[in-house]
C-alpha cells in the first residue's frame, strides 16, 4: 500500500531495466575451436560468482520480470474491483520491451516470464476496457 503512489514510477524503472540489462542469444556461430574440442564453458552465475561486476546476469532480470508482472496483476484486480481505468501504465511500451525480452533473452527462466508478462499485460488492458 506504500509503494501504491510510485507504482507507474516502477512500472517504468522495471521496463528501463530489461532495456538496459537485456542480453540477447548470441547467434548461431560456432566457432571451429569449440567445435573440435567440445568444450563446453561453466555458465557464469550469481551463485557461483557473487561478487561479480556483471550486471547483466539473469537474476536481476528475472527480479525485474517478477516485480513487474505482480505489479500488472495487482493492477488487474484493482481495475476489476474499483471499474476504473487504474493507473496509467505505458502498456505500449512494455509490450515492445517485453516482447523482445521473451524472444531474444539468453536465459531461458526469463524468457517464460517474460511470456508470462505479456499474458499479465493483455489481461490488465481487458480489465481496464471493461471486459
Amino acid at each position: 500500500m506504500s509503494l501504491l503512489q510510485y507504482s507507474g514510477d516502477l512500472f517504468e524503472a522495471m521496463i528501463d531495466l530489461l532495456q538496459v540489462e537485456s542480453v540477447a542469444l548470441p547467434g548461431n556461430i560456432i566457432s571451429e575451436k569449440a567445435s573440435s574440442t567440445n568444450e563446453v564453458k561453466p555458465t557464469i552465475t550469481v551463485d557461483s560468482h557473487p561478487t561479480s561486476t556483471n550486471s547483466k546476469l539473469p537474476p536481476l532480470r528475472r527480479a525485474a520480470l517478477h516485480f513487474l508482472i505482480r505489479l500488472v496483476q495487482q493492477a488487474t484486480v484493482d481495475a476489476y474491483q474499483s471499474g476504473s481505468m487504474g493507473q496509467a501504465f505505458s502498456i505500449k511500451r512494455a509490450r515492445t520491451t517485453v516482447a523482445y525480452t521473451a524472444s531474444t533473452d539468453e536465459d531461458a527462466v526469463v524468457r517464460v516470464m517474460a511470456r508470462e508478462v505479456l499474458d499479465a499485460l493483455k489481461d490488465l488492458v481487458q480489465a481496464q476496457m471493461g471486459m
